[in-house]
Parts: structure tokens; sequence; C-alpha cells
């Protein structure tokens, strides 16, 4: 899932960012995707606690939509 969000940002972003290597000295460009690479790193990092915080029994098992959809249908 995060791969395939990854990627097309990635693709988008690339024609940006080599203009902006291009256009600007090295040291700025390198500054700038420390701090880019950082704050994307920060993220994942929220998301992965926020994922292993959450306790189990507020998680939707997969099989419960078709539980749900099966007892609507019986009554």
């Amino acid at each position: 899932m995060v791969g395939g969000a990854y990627m097309p940002l990635i693709a988008r972003s690339s024609i940006s960012f080599g203009t902006f290597v291009d256009r600007y000295r090295k040291l700025s460009v390198m500054r700038f995707a420390a701090g880019f690479t950082l704050v994307a790193g920060i993220i994942m990092i929220a998301a992965a606690l926020l994922a292993f915080l959450t306790p189990v029994y507020r998680r939707v098992p997969a099989s419960y939509a078709q539980t749900a959809a099966e007892a609507t249908a019986a009554g």
C-alpha cells in the first residue's frame, strides 16, 4: 500500500525536483532533499506508531463485512 502511493508521488515530483537541482546550488538542493526526507520519515513513523498503538478490539477484521452482510440478509 505504501509502495503504491510512493511510486506515483516520486514519478510526479521527479520533473520539478530535476528542475530544482539544475537551477540551484548543490548544497541548497541537498539540504532541501534531506529536510523532505526527514519530514517523510517522521510521517511514516507516526503512521506506524498509530497502527501499533491502536487497540486490537478497535480494528475491524476482514471477515466482519461478510458477517454483517450475512446477518442483514438473514434477518
